[in-house]
């Protein structure tokens, strides 16, 4: 019998021309689900009291993800106090064995772009994944005000909003055609969609991706005799409920350890993203046709720091590794950024080793990360490729 504890993090449904074109906003919505044999849930929750009692303020109910300020990751660990890296390492130790983490990522824009091109789902075939993945990652990439101003306007306002974008950027992208040649391709590609596109009129939001994930996991695993506690969120029990997860319950997080825990790994998993992600965001027309390198501050860590990184990566990748661990949407490049700079810290076993790197590489750790973050996005589009046409062909 297994029990497990599901929370989310940046999980506002409220997508607004407001929200959007915040400051703050992030376009990826996690999702975690930590659960263990119930055998071992007694051990565990005494482990996570300790833990908290040594992090939580006295006057606070619970330790949630919040405690970790977003300034704590701005350059990842190494902009992290020596209180936070203390509490990020003791809160991932706890994550052994015994413990298993499935983990979703969600892109919101892709929730809205796949809505609004839904006319060509059927008539595309295959392609039609690459085509939303394409306008989905231009607009978080570049924020185009007129774009996301006219999600919220009549069909007509999108489409030519859409296309004057995306011609734009086309004329812009041509001073730099050597870095900038594939997106002009992709953005051609686009422009001709465009022609054939019919707006629906609504956009809902569908809570149910995290839990067909959780539920493809759940049979790579041979588990069926389980129990799925929520952490209580308008509608997200029943979508649960409505992908066959039985028995599910929704309950208060002050009285679940198990629900403290899911809130906060989803809670680092996102404020790391987000982190990578204002950090290589486009700042003005100028640097929109430029190469965007993650900040040389990202690297200056110590062993502590680098050790940090490791255990993420354990517990992220190497434990309970499966198919199914990490669910996410067809524009995931958040997730495989994250993933990407675990991968590439993973390689340096001492602070030692990274920073003599660079001298025996001849090049930065920027560049070498970017060359890696290319060839791994590459390969997740290569595989959805495949799988998708495989589909067709049944």
């Amino acid at each position: 019998m297994y029990v497990f504890y599901y929370d989310e993090s940046e999980h506002s449904r409220s997508i607004t021309k407001n929200t959007v074109k915040a400051e703050n906003f992030f376009d990826g919505f996690i999702a975690t689900t930590v659960g263990w044999k119930d055998s071992d849930e007694e051990q565990l929750e005494n482990e996570y009291l300790d833990f908290e009692s040594r992090y939580k303020s006295p006057k606070a109910l619970e330790l949630k993800s919040t405690s970790i300020n977003n300034s704590q990751l701005k350059n990842g660990f190494a902009s992290s106090s020596k209180n936070t890296v203390a509490l990020v390492g003791d809160l991932l130790s706890i994550f052994d064995e015994r413990t298993l983490l499935y983990y979703s990522h969600a892109s919101k824009l892709e929730f809205i772009i796949r809505q609004v091109l839904v006319s060509h789902s059927v008539s595309m075939g295959p392609m039609f994944n690459d085509i939303v993945y394409s306008i989905t990652k231009a607009i978080v990439l570049y924020r185009p005000t007129e774009v996301i101003t006219a999600l919220y306007g009549t069909p007509i306002e999108l489409l030519t909003a859409l296309r004057h974008f995306f011609q734009n950027q086309v004329n812009q992208d041509k001073a730099n055609y050597p870095l900038k040649h594939r997106e002009i391709e992709a953005f051609r590609v686009i422009l001709f969609m465009l022609d054939r596109v019919d707006l629906p009129t609504k956009l809902d939001w569908n809570y149910r991706p995290p839990f067909d994930g959780f539920t493809l996991y759940l049979n790579q695993h041979n588990i069926n005799e389980y129990s799925l506690l929520i952490d209580k969120e308008t509608s997200t029990a029943d979508a649960a409920r409505s992908v066959g997860l039985s028995p599910v319950d929704e309950g208060d997080s002050i009285n679940h350890f198990g629900l403290r825990a899911a809130d906060m790994i989803a809670g680092l998993i996102a404020k790391l993203m987000k982190a990578f992600s204002s950090a290589t965001q486009y700042t003005d027309n100028k640097s929109r046709i430029e190469k965007r390198l993650l900040p040389d501050q990202w690297f200056r860590i110590d062993n502590n720091r680098l050790q940090l990184y490791h255990k993420l990566y354990r517990i992220l990748v190497e434990n309970d590794a499966c198919w199914y661990k990490a669910y996410a949407s067809t524009y995931s490049d958040n997730l495989v950024a994250l993933l990407g700079l675990l991968e590439y810290f993973h390689r340096y076993q001492t602070v030692e080793e990274l920073r003599r790197s660079p001298d025996i590489h001849g090049t930065s750790h920027s560049e070498m990360l970017n060359t890696l973050l290319c060839h791994n996005l590459e390969d997740s589009f290569q595989r959805s490729y495949r799988q998708n046409n495989q589909l067709m062909s049944l």
